[in-house]
This record gives structure tokens, C-alpha cells and sequence, in this order.
């Protein structure tokens, strides 16, 4: 199983363990509101997890192979789709689910980040 497979499978873990803590205690207008914001912030995260997921049989499938070893060039062109969608999440959700809402990508992706680096700094 590929790393960034299990990555994945851990946001989606993250996110939903935040919104069963947050869903009994949010402070929305309504609780319907807060029923739409909740599996939206779900749904939204679930759709990233997969399409980045589906990812590599794609490139597979197109005879793209990913080379195990990155250029720092490299390694921030494969970051910048999470960061990107970290600040997706933060300007769609930070009002009503908070700035936490942004942890479940940042955390998973943050750690893999740092083994990356100290990996090409040992090298």
C-alpha cells in the first residue's frame, strides 16, 4: 500500500473525529446549518482524499512512473496540491468550523513533509 494512500486514509480520519467532537458543540445559527456545514466539510474533504488517491493508478495507467527520489525542485511541486487545498479549506470553513478545520490535511501531510526533508538532508 502506498504512502500516500495511507496519508490519505488518515485525513479522512482526522476530519471525521473532528466533526463528531465539534458537531455536538457547534455554535452555528441552526442545527440544520450545522448539519449542511458538517458532511460539506465531509464531502469536501472525502473528494480531495480520493481524487489524490486515484492519482497514481492514473499516472500507472498513462506509463508516468514516479521516481522514488526527489530534487528539493520536486518536492515542492508534489506539496503544493495539499497546501493548496489547506487554504481552500481555510477560506471555505474557518468561520463556521474554525481554524482547526485546516488540521486534518496539515497534520498527515505536515509529518510526511518533515521525512521527506530530513530524508534528502541525510542523503
Amino acid at each position: 500500500m502506498s504512502v500516500q494512500i495511507i496519508i490519505h486514509i488518515l485525513e479522512f480520519s482526522i476530519a471525521f473525529i473532528y466533526i463528531v467532537l465539534i458537531w455536538p458543540v457547534y455554535e452555528g445559527e441552526d442545527y440544520i446549518w450545522g448539519c449542511f456545514i458538517c458532511i460539506s466539510y465531509l464531502m469536501v474533504i472525502a473528494s480531495y482524499c480520493i481524487m489524490r488517491s486515484l492519482l497514481p493508478a492514473m499516472k500507472i495507467a498513462c506509463d508516468v512512473y514516479s521516481i522514488p527520489s526527489y530534487s528539493w525542485k520536486q518536492l515542492v511541486l508534489a506539496n503544493i496540491p495539499w497546501c493548496a487545498f489547506t487554504l481552500f479549506t481555510f477560506f471555505i470553513f474557518h468561520a463556521s468550523l474554525g481554524y482547526i478545520a485546516c488540521l486534518p490535511i496539515i497534520f498527515p501531510n505536515g509529518i510526511y513533509l518533515f521525512f521527506q526533508i530530513i530524508k534528502r538532508i541525510t542523503k
